[in-house]
C-alpha cells in the first residue's frame, strides 16, 4: 500500500489509461479501414513516446526510491537511442499503413517496398 500512496497519480493515470483501453472490446466489428483512426492511434503513441524521451530523466527520478541501488542510475545513451528507434518505427509503421491501405482500396494490391518494409517493422 505504500506504492499507491506514494505514487497516487501514477496509479490513477495507470487505472484511466486501462479503463480506456478496455473500450476497444466493446467497439463494432468494422470490414473497412479507417485511416483516420488509425493514424489517430499511432499519433498518440508517437506523442507518449516522444513525451517520454523528453521527460525521462524527471519520470524515473520521482518513481525511484532512494534506497534503489539497482535502478540508482540514470538512462544512458543506450537505452534512449534504443527508445527512440522505437519511436521511430511507431513512424515508419504508420506511413506503411498509409501506403498499404490507398494501395488496398485503389485495388491496386500490396507493393512489394510495403510489404518489405511492414514486415521489418513487425520483426523488429
Amino acid at each position: 500500500m505504500d506504492f499507491v500512496r506514494q505514487n497516487e497519480s501514477l496509479v490513477a493515470a495507470w487505472a484511466v489509461s486501462c479503463a480506456l483501453m478496455s473500450t476497444f472490446t466493446l467497439l463494432p466489428v468494422v470490414k473497412i479501414e479507417d485511416m483516420n483512426i488509425i493514424l489517430l492511434g499511432g499519433f498518440l503513441m508517437l506523442a507518449f513516446g516522444v513525451l517520454y524521451i523528453v521527460f525521462e530523466e524527471r519520470i524515473l527520478a520521482q518513481t525511484r526510491p532512494v534506497d534503489d541501488e539497482l535502478g540508482s542510475e540514470m538512462p544512458d545513451g543506450w537505452s534512449q537511442a534504443i527508445l527512440g528507434a522505437q519511436v521511430g518505427l511507431i513512424a515508419l509503421a504508420m506511413l506503411v499503413t498509409r501506403s498499404s491501405i490507398a494501395s488496398l482500396q485503389a485495388k491496386k494490391g500490396l507493393p512489394l517496398g510495403t510489404q518489405v518494409t511492414g514486415w521489418t517493422v513487425l520483426g523488429q
